[in-house]
């Protein structure tokens, strides 16, 4: 090849990568242009549906006519959810990234709803309610943050009958907690003594009267062992890899434990007493008396495999009757059906008119 050939395929060579960063700036800027669907064609029908819902909303009995409207920068709310590592960084799928919860209680008794914020990473928060839409921090004056620990689910109830709201709050293996309230929003941490020092991956829990003694019981929920024993940086167990197989190791479950409350703030493990047993990773679970015996029976939600349902018999002993019941439609139905999820909210609504008369 000729002297002058040489130069040529060289400075094409070079050229090259110009040329193709050229093409594509063309491309994006002029030559790919976003395409958008057809009109839908059931828009035209919006307005008469519309007219048609709103004739019908006039049969209504109840109050409806209500909107909400996002007041978070003026109620001063400053509270910031922070997750491990697992889920922020590295994006592992696991357990954790199901987020965390929070309660509503009036912790002081001066009729107004505070906030408990629960948090992975740095702490929980209660946030007191001042009124006229603005909240105030009281986390260190309380005394319920758990920092240090990966909070997960938390829930107010009157446990001793005393006509405040004490508070419950789950952890990742870090052990959950019990705190005793004062009546004026500051609380004491009596887990120890009242016997619920249990470390487990917990989640979901509530208080019910199960046997119907007048005082307050608990069920927590665990769903089982989804974390090493390799620490992240915040004090977490960082995610086994295959999470989401767990469900197939029956070695990794972790089941509901029934705490009976005894009075006195002490608690009794009465899970195998009552026949409870619902096998499956639970994250969360309600109870209502659906057969109107006057006793309240619980709905565990099954993360990876089947619901359950039980039913309470004179609080002596729950009994499964998931097959025989409404709920037998689930079976099959793993995650969260569309079912499970619509007779859920019905059951929640009923279990927190439940939970007020405390």
């Amino acid at each position: 090849m000729s002297f002058r050939g040489n130069r040529l395929l060289t400075l094409a060579q070079r050229l090259l990568p110009v040329v193709i960063l050229v093409l594509a700036v063309v491309a994006t800027d002029s030559g790919i242009r976003p395409r958008y669907p057809e009109d839908d064609m059931g828009k035209d029908s919006l307005p008469g549906r519309k007219k048609a819902q709103m004739e019908a909303a006039k049969q209504f009995r109840v109050f409806y006519q209500f909107q909400f409207s996002d007041n978070m920068k003026e109620s001063g709310i400053r509270f910031t959810h922070h997750a491990v590592d697992d889920v922020t960084k590295h994006m592992r799928m696991g357990h954790y990234d199901h987020g965390s919860a929070v309660a509503v209680a009036d912790v002081d008794g001066d009729g107004l709803y505070d906030l408990y914020f629960v948090n992975q990473v740095g702490g929980n928060e209660l946030w007191k309610n001042l009124g006229g839409g603005k909240v105030k921090n009281i986390t260190p004056e309380a005394g319920v943050a758990l920092a240090g620990r990966i909070s997960v689910a938390a829930a107010f109830a009157d446990i001793d009958n005393d006509s405040d709201q004490d508070l419950f709050v789950t952890t990742v293996r870090g052990g959950n907690a019990l705190f005793e309230n004062d009546g004026q929003g500051h609380f004491k941490d009596i887990t120890q003594e009242a016997g619920l020092s249990l470390i487990a991956h917990s989640s979901g829990a509530f208080f019910f009267d199960y046997d119907n003694d007048g005082l307050l019981d608990l069920l927590v929920c665990n769903v089982g062992k989804y974390t090493s024993d390799e620490k992240g940086p915040n004090g977490e167990y960082v995610g086994i890899p295959n999470t989401f197989e767990g469900h197939l190791h029956p070695d990794r479950y972790e089941y509901p434990v029934l705490y009976r409350n005894l009075g006195h703030n002490r608690f009794r493990d009465v899970t195998a007493e009552v026949g409870l047993s619902p096998h499956g990773w639970c994250g969360d679970a309600t109870f209502s008396d659906l057969n109107g015996d006057g006793w309240p029976d619980i709905f565990f939600l099954n993360m990876q495999g089947h619901s359950h349902y039980y039913e309470n018999q004179g609080g002596k002993k729950l009994v499964e009757k998931t097959e025989t019941s409404i709920f037998q439609k689930l079976r099959g139905a793993p995650w969260e059906s569309s079912f499970s999820t619509t007779t859920m909210t019905a059951l929640s609504i009923s279990s927190s008119l439940t939970c007020t008369r405390t």
